[in-house]
C-alpha cells in the first residue's frame, strides 16, 4: 500500500511540475491554480517519515520526500512570514 501511495504522489508531483512550466510559458493563471492543487495532493498522499507515516529507512524515498514536500513547505513559510510582517503588536492607530 505504501508503494502505491509513493507512485500516486510522485505522479501528482510530476503533473504539478508540468503545469507550473506550462503556466509560466503560456501565462495562464488557471494552470498555476491547478498545479497548486496537484502539489497539495502529492503532499497529503505522500507517506511522510516526518509526519510518522513511514517507518523504513530508504535513502531514495527520503530524497523524494524532501523534493515533494519542498513546494508546500516554501508556501507555508511564505504565509508565516507574511503573517509575521502584518501582525500588529500595537493595535492603536499612529499618525
Amino acid at each position: 500500500m505504501e508503494v502505491l501511495r509513493v507512485i500516486i504522489a510522485l505522479l501528482f508531483f510530476l503533473c504539478g511540475v508540468y503545469l507550473v512550466v506550462t503556466a509560466i510559458t503560456s501565462a495562464d493563471w488557471f494552470l498555476l491554480f491547478f498545479s497548486l492543487g496537484a502539489f497539495l495532493a502529492a503532499y497529503f498522499i505522500w507517506p511522510s517519515k516526518k509526519r510518522g507515516k513511514r517507518d523504513d529507512s530508504n535513502q531514495w524515498l527520503d530524497i523524494l520526500e524532501i523534493i515533494i514536500e519542498l513546494p508546500i513547505e516554501i508556501l507555508l513559510w511564505l504565509f508565516r512570514l507574511g503573517a509575521r510582517l502584518f501582525k500588529d503588536s500595537d493595535p492603536g492607530i499612529d499618525l
